[in-house]
């Protein structure tokens, strides 16, 4: 190594370790002022977790009935020997006791689309489009107006769009031409500016959602495939919707052939 370069090397040591030794010092101070920050008497407001709170932070104020409980986003902080008070950025005002704790706003309920859920919004399950009313809002999980229990993300606002099986229609899944049994995925669900609802399919096509269908359309060919490998009756069964509770499914199957078979020979008796 060139004089030069020990040189250099030995500037930035010194350098580095003087920082450091800075760093150290001014780390110390801070600590030692630390307990003398506040007067004697007060505390800075802290959050239910011990956290100081801070202007910019999201806070959640609990009110009295009849006066609604609400957020506010923090933009001012005023300390007295008696407590402490609270601005928000659209002019509320809070005051709290000595040593009370400010409460963070609940989690945020999401839906399967990513909006937030609120008290009194609509909703619709993505597995079948019922319509649930808000009447409370817990921590990724939401009350229906029956009492029940509800996954956010098993619901969305939007208004579902039903295919020609009156099941509705989502982004991502596998649907079938009412005439045709191939297979098509949905890219988007869109509405025009005439008011009608369109599918747009991932091979670039655009279709009528009742023209679209959840179940492979049934043909002769289906139907001799599946007799052909019905070796698991209670697989057919199953894969087919049907209840066999109250007979065998060797019944069930054979009922359910005929039904098929009728109906691709047009109706006949």
């Amino acid at each position: 190594m060139k004089y030069t370069d020990q040189l250099a090397a030995a500037r930035y040591r010194a350098e580095r370790d003087q920082a450091r030794q800075e760093l150290d010092r001014l780390r110390k101070e801070t600590e030692a002022m630390r307990p003398r920050l506040m007067p004697e008497g007060m505390e800075w407001p802290r959050f239910e977790d011990g956290e100081p709170v801070r202007i910019g932070n999201e806070v959640h104020i609990e009110n009295e009935k009849p006066y609604p409980n609400f957020d506010m986003l923090l933009e001012s902080i005023t300390i007295s020997s008696s407590g402490f008070s609270l601005t928000g950025a659209d002019c509320e005002y809070v005051e709290f006791g000595a040593g009370e704790r400010v409460k963070r706003p609940a989690p945020k309920v999401l839906d399967a689309d990513g909006a937030e859920i609120r008290v009194g919004d609509v909703l619709y399950r993505k597995s079948d489009g019922r319509m649930v009313k808000v009447a409370e809002v817990y921590a990724k999980t939401f009350i229906d107006a029956d009492d029940y229990v509800r996954p956010g993300d098993g619901f969305t606002h939007r208004a579902p769009v039903l295919a020609a099986d009156g099941r509705p229609l989502r982004e991502g899944e596998t649907v079938y031409l009412t005439d045709s049994p191939t297979a098509f995925v949905v890219d988007d669900i869109m509405t025009r500016e005439d008011g009608a609802t369109v599918v747009h399919l991932k091979d670039g096509a655009w279709n009528l959602p009742q023209y679209l269908t959840h179940e492979r359309p049934d043909s002769w060919e289906r139907l001799e495939e599946d007799v052909a490998g019905a070796s698991c009756l209670d697989v057919y069964c199953a894969n087919h919707h049907i209840d066999a509770n109250d007979t065998s499914y060797e019944w069930a199957m054979a009922r359910d052939i005929v039904r098929r078979a009728k109906a691709l020979a047009g109706g006949a008796k």
